[in-house]
């Protein structure tokens, strides 16, 4: 008779080494912490480049003065990359004029839709401490922050699962659950 083998269920969350998400919190490693604070963005295409200068400094600043921070920056709109590769792999291999024209407006139309999307990104600001520290370095970075010019807000928890559902999935999604299938057993 063979041995039975049983799997070990584990979770998304420890296969991705996160033992705990709460609040603006997410608990990492050997009793680690990551604080996100979300970094409302300015508008840059609109800025001169004095200000623009002024506002790299100030980031600067930033992370000379909290050396434990770290900066997320997120895309939150679709890509369009694999589609644009499609469409010049169509080019090459069609013969009908008409088409490679067709394929070349889709391409343009892409492109259209991916600068107009360009200011969908979402900045945070990670600060890595030992789990259960002190808070001065928290509140630390939410006043050099201030100082510096920036509006920052502790993230939500759906800011959390929207940050991690992008970076393990490189694409935005719509609504998550907390737990996989709430929705449906909730009725949502």
């Amino acid at each position: 008779m063979k041995p039975k083998i049983t799997k070990a269920r584990r979770s998304a969350q420890d296969l991705i080494g996160i033992q705990e998400v709460s609040g603006n919190r997410v608990l990492v490693g050997q009793n680690t912490e990551l604080l996100f604070y979300r970094i409302r963005p300015v508008n840059v295409a609109v800025l001169p480049a004095s200000v623009m200068e002024a506002k790299e400094a100030a980031l600067a600043n930033v992370l000379a003065a909290v050396p434990s921070v770290e900066i997320v920056c997120l895309n939150t709109s679709e890509s369009f990359e694999d589609n644009k590769t499609y469409f010049l792999e169509r080019i090459q291999q069609e013969d009908n004029p008409a088409v490679q024209r067709l394929c070349e407006q889709d391409i343009q139309y892409l492109d259209d839709i991916q600068r107009d999307m360009a200011t969908a990104r979402e900045f945070y600001i990670v600060l890595r401490q030992q789990a259960g520290g002190e808070q001065n370095d928290a509140q630390r970075l939410g006043k050099v922050l201030k100082k510096q010019g920036f509006e920052a807000e502790a993230a939500a928890p759906d800011d959390l699962r929207r940050l991690l559902a992008v970076y393990y999935t490189q694409q935005p999604v719509g609504s998550l659950d907390s737990i996989d299938g709430e929705r449906w057993v909730a009725g949502v």
